[in-house]
């Protein structure tokens, strides 16, 4: 009875769909109102549909219906109860339908927007959004259906309908056959949900452009539309980010917090597009410019969002689905790609950068080294096979090849960084960008010296911390400056200048939160990939393994059956500095009855950073003697300090989505005066 009414649904909804791409379009042939609403009312009930779907199938994972194809195949009699909240992601139906759903919701907001004074771009973006949502839903009911249920028929055969077939009956297993990895981690797991919802997002900011693409015309603030999808987007890749940040720094601590794999090589290139297009624009909300590369930097985020998710669908039982993705995603490229070169000179935006040291200079700056690092991302994973394949020869893009493309690249974006908040937008000059920096550097100079005589002597850390330090200090020395000078003007206390300057322009300061957390995140970053102690060593009972100012001295093992597949290996391991006792950890291997294993690592934190010790996989720990790996990482705490000021520098962010648009609005109010004028 669920799987009829959630698949009656699904069809409802498709079936809504058509219906509103028609009156989308009766709303343009016959320029009425009505029509318009109906359309738009469309994505609302398509939000509500699609939901309850959703939810319709995760209460059939609770109610362990392994009658239906989605629930045999994601959950298992030994799952636990909270990792069935994971397992509708265990197969590419679950996926698809997840799919759907973020999408549809993205379509609610879609709907909800304010769209007086833009009737015929709510009927063209609309039509499009339902079309690309139509295209999704016919994808998850004919080949991803979650709601096919499992029939017997009299030869023992099993056949998948959602209504009965005739002289079948129905097949119920008592459990199923899904099973969570020994691996399985919620950090990872939330990616994949930030993921799609990202590509939902930026797939209405690429519905903006395609209508302004396809009919020639977009104003001033058009672009604005825009915005908060593609703000959507970008905040739920870079939590993504965040997490895989997290999950390879505390999962596998010896791979350290990035290890340039295939899929965080994938992510990071529509992180960084997206990045670029942000700053995009906020040039051309605040002056007007870059109108095309933002419709460029858009569709490009579209589709690298787009096959990302693609190269997520697990291959077993999605490459039908994936197949027509990849085609239909091609199909757009190449229709997107050839307006974007048709339409190019009429997308140019009229403004011109009057000076090299200003705001939108540095800006652009920022954009193309963005773009530039995307590249390298692209090469490292597409390179090797396109040289292999045109050439024959063998070519690897490893770690050390991407840290090294990657090195330049990145100390220019701290550099901009460092430059940006003493620039000014329109008409800046080099003596005034000098004259606020001298003060930044030669402080920033000053603390690397110290750092440098106190006994750091990496070179490479050396120059890292120092961009760090000038672009720290210049946003506070700029913040700093802001607050000094509202608090003379107003004459008020530098507290309340703070929390004023600090509300008011949430756009700004938000924008410094975010980069300062970015900054900390670097520091980080260095800490945990320059400057880690690691250390391997056979220890018997009572030995110590020297490390990173620390000792680790091996306290004996013991050997404990959890269940009768399962076998672990615990051993205790004291950690001692300057002859003091710090306290113990207790790192683990589980070994399984098909030879594979898990290791945890026991962790000691402190201010100065992290301690990590774990025991050799495959050369159990005993009582007597055991194989240690140790690893300690100093800074490690600025990551969690940096991603904070992120996340809060994006709620400033949004909350400062209202004034960015009023500032929009009057511009354009100014250039219309201004050409009545001349």
């Amino acid at each position: 009875m669920i799987s009829e009414l959630a698949n009656g649904l699904l069809v409802l909804a498709l079936v809504s769909c058509v219906y509103g791409m028609g009156a989308a379009i009766l709303s343009l042939n016959k320029n009425s109102l009505a029509w318009a609403e109906s359309a738009r009312i469309t994505l609302l009930v398509n939000g509500l549909l699609i939901s309850f779907t959703y939810l319709l199938a995760n209460f059939e994972i609770w109610l362990n219906q392994t009658h239906v194809k989605l629930v045999y195949e994601a959950i298992s009699a030994s799952m636990p109860p909270m990792q069935k909240l994971a397992a509708i992601t265990n197969n590419g139906s679950g996926i698809f339908l997840m799919w759907v759903w973020l999408i549809s919701l993205v379509g609610l907001l879609f709907g909800l927007q304010h769209w007086s004074g833009a009737r015929d771009l709510q009927s063209r973006a609309t039509a499009l959004f339902l079309g690309l949502f139509a295209g999704m839903l016919v994808l998850l009911i004919v080949f991803q259906n979650p709601f096919l249920r499992m029939w017997v028929v009299h030869k023992g055969e099993v056949v998948l309908s959602v209504l009965r077939p005739e002289g079948t009956r129905l097949f119920c297993p008592p459990s199923g056959i899904g099973e969570i990895s020994v691996n399985f981690n919620w950090p990872q797991w939330l990616q994949l949900p930030l993921i799609l919802f990202s590509g939902s997002s930026i797939s209405a900011s690429y519905v903006f452009i395609m209508v302004y693409l396809f009919s020639g015309k977009a104003g001033e603030t058009d672009l604005d539309r825009s915005l908060p999808f593609s703000f959507g987007a970008w905040l739920a890749l870079l939590v993504a980010g965040l997490l895989e940040m997290v999950r390879s720094y505390l999962f596998q601590p010896e791979m350290g917090v990035w290890n340039w794999t295939r899929y965080q090589s994938f992510l990071l290139i529509p992180l960084l597009l997206l990045t670029a297009l942000l700053h995009n624009l906020t040039v051309h909300r605040n002056r007007g410019l870059f109108r095309h590369l933002a419709m460029m930097l858009t569709t490009a985020s579209f589709f690298a969002v787009q096959f990302l998710i693609v190269s997520q669908l697990p291959d077993q039982d999605t490459q039908t689905s994936k197949d027509w993705l990849s085609a239909c995603l091609t199909g757009l490229a190449l229709v997107s790609t050839g307006l974007l070169a048709w339409r190019g000179k009429k997308m140019r935006s009229h403004e011109r950068i009057e000076s090299v040291a200003s705001k939108e200079a540095l800006s652009l700056v920022g954009i193309l080294i963005l773009s530039s690092l995307a590249v390298v991302c692209l090469w490292g994973i597409s390179g090797p096979r396109m040289v292999n394949y045109l050439l024959g020869v063998k070519f690897s893009f490893g770690p050390d090849q991407y840290r090294d493309a990657m090195a330049g690249p990145a100390s220019a974006i701290l550099i901009v960084l460092g430059l940006v908040p003493f620039s000014a937008w329109r008409y800046s000059n080099g003596l005034n960008l000098a004259y606020g920096v001298w003060r930044p550097l030669a402080v920033s100079l000053v603390i690397i010296s110290l750092i440098t005589i106190f006994g750091l002597r990496y070179q490479p850390a050396i120059i890292g911390f120092w961009l760090i330090l000038f672009g720290l200090i210049s946003t506070f020395f700029a913040l700093w400056n802001k607050i000094k000078a509202v608090a003379f003007i107003k004459q008020i206390h530098f507290r309340k200048a703070l929390l004023e300057v600090m509300t008011k322009n949430h756009h700004r300061y938000g924008a410094y939160l975010v980069h300062m957390g970015l900054l900390f995140l670097a520091v980080s970053v260095i800490g945990i990939e320059m400057l880690t102690h690691k250390e391997q060593g056979r220890l018997r009972f009572g030995e110590s393994l020297p490390s990173g100012g620390f000792e680790y001295v091996f306290r004996g093992a013991t050997t404990d059956s959890l269940a009768a597949k399962i076998q672990t290996v615990t051993a205790d391991v004291e950690i001692v500095r300057n002859g003091q006792s710090l306290g113990h950890v207790f790192p683990k291997v589980n070994y399984y009855s098909d030879q594979s294993f898990k290791s945890y690592a026991g962790r000691y934190s402190s201010i100065r950073g992290d301690a990590y010790v774990m025991l050799a996989d495959r050369l159990p720990a005993t009582s007597d003697s055991a194989i240690l790996r140790v690893f300690y990482s100093p800074l490690v705490n600025w990551f969690w300090v940096g991603a904070a000021l992120m996340l809060l520098g994006s709620i400033m962010l949004i909350f400062g989505r209202r004034g960015f648009r009023n500032n929009a609005i009057d511009r354009d109010r100014s250039v219309l005066i201004r050409s009545r004028k001349e």
